[in-house]
């Protein structure tokens, strides 16, 4: 698939089946993050891979308007970023996660969707940041 047909071809959806996303493909996809470009090379995000049911449901809970089909997906990336290391920080992770639905739609069309859990769109966010920072599959970008 060329990449005109990608842009066509991407899903934004909120109902996902239950079938797991293989690992060679979540690999894909988070390296496709690991390769978008940042401001200056800041590199400042991090991100989280979930495929925990527990976890995902209460990923959802922390934004109840607008979040609850995360509790149903099999797999949610978390895009973190340390706004002190980058003035674009905000556009930094919409970048690296656009090259991450970009990437799922080109492995067998994964739909996915995109999900802000910014505090300026869901208030206070620090359950969600507490929850997110003790998580283990946090992969952080090659020295």
């Amino acid at each position: 698939m060329d990449f005109h047909e990608l842009i066509i071809n991407r899903r934004s959806i909120r109902k996902y089946t239950d079938e797991p996303i293989a690992q060679e493909d979540v690999r894909l996809i988070l390296e496709a993050a690991l390769l978008s470009p940042t401001s200056k090379s800041a590199r400042a995000w991090q991100l989280v891979a979930i495929e925990d049911k527990s976890t995902l449901e209460q990923l959802a809970a922390c934004k109840p308007a607008g979040a609850m089909s995360v509790a149903g997906c099999p797999l949610a990336i978390a895009v973190t970023v340390d706004s002190t290391k980058s003035e674009a920080w905000v556009e930094d992770a919409s970048v690296a996660a656009s090259y991450m639905q970009l990437q799922a739609t080109g492995i067998w069309q994964i739909c996915s969707r995109w999900n802000p859990f910014r505090p300026v769109r869901t208030g206070d966010t620090r359950h969600t940041r507490r929850m997110l920072g003790a998580m283990h599959y946090l992969i952080r970008t090659p020295e």
